[in-house]
């Protein structure tokens, strides 16, 4: 039951990401997340992909959503490879429908979404996520050319379209807003989105060691500016943390339920 639990959730194990967590996760997406061909392939760069508070925030205030849960907004990042393969991504906001007999989540598929611009502005396209996967996109450079070392056995294998992870969704209520308000993030300031990979599963050997699967891709979202740190306030649970609480697709995709889960793999030992 517990090995099953596991394999529904792939992050850092609670919503507030510590510094020694994401530093391993940011070095198991350079070691497990290539591009290239399972035979020839080289790291991804982490790319820049900041964004500004003030824009993220007027974009979700420009959808109005009614949920009978309070959280009403999802942040989707769809994971994308620039011409310099390094990391980059589009965003789409979305209305999230809460069913309250299974406490479960969805939300209906758009093409129109937000580009980045150098400043970290959301820039509006109507048909962004259509040009997004289309030959040539960013979204279509990622499917056609990530591999992965799923099992960490350094055997990388073509992306599977239909199994591997190509974008996440976050709640903005409870969480990214919530990281804003925590590290007093001015309108001006910016948040960063990182490339990590996690582990879907860990078995325990029982001879002191352990065998990690399903090595995913993932983001965090970092409050640029401020210092990261070990210490967890009760009061302001995200400060000097990352955001890291996102629902994959697959397994969740438009028009699937799901649940924004709160606990995740908990970190190796040395993490």
């Amino acid at each position: 039951m517990i090995r099953s639990w596991y394999k529904e959730k792939f992050d850092t194990e609670f919503p507030q990401g510590r510094p020694k967590e994401v530093l391993c996760g940011r070095l198991d997406f350079e070691k497990y997340i290539h591009y290239g061909s399972p035979s020839s392939h080289d790291t991804i760069g982490p790319g820049t992909v900041k964004i500004n508070v003030l824009s993220l925030k007027n974009a979700i205030s420009a959808l109005t959503c009614v949920s009978a849960d309070q959280i009403k907004h999802g942040i989707i990042v769809h994971h994308g490879l620039d011409l310099n393969n390094d990391y980059t991504a589009f965003l789409q906001i979305v209305c999230l429908t809460y069913d309250a007999g299974t406490k479960e989540y969805k939300y209906e598929q758009k093409a129109s979404g937000y580009t980045l611009n150098s400043s970290g502005i959301l820039i509006p396209d109507p048909e962004g996520l259509t040009k997004w996967n289309d030959q040539g996109g960013p979204g279509h450079d990622y499917l056609s050319k990530v591999v992965l070392d799923r099992n960490a056995t350094n055997t990388f294998v073509q992306y599977t379209y239909g199994t591997d992870v190509r974008s996440q969704i976050f709640p903005f209520e409870t969480e990214i807003d919530e990281l804003i308000a925590d590290n007093h993030l001015r309108p001006e300031e910016f948040i960063l989105l990182e490339p990590i990979s996690e582990p879907q599963e860990r078995i325990d050997n029982a001879n002191g060691t352990y065998t990690e699967r399903g090595f995913q891709q993932c983001v965090v979202w970092t409050p640029v500016g401020r210092t990261l740190d070990e210490v967890f306030d009760t009061n302001e649970p995200y400060k000097n943390k990352v955001a890291d609480l996102g629902s994959p697709c697959p397994v969740t995709c438009a028009g699937v339920k799901f649940k924004f889960r709160k606990r995740g793999l908990r970190p190796r030992v040395n993490c």
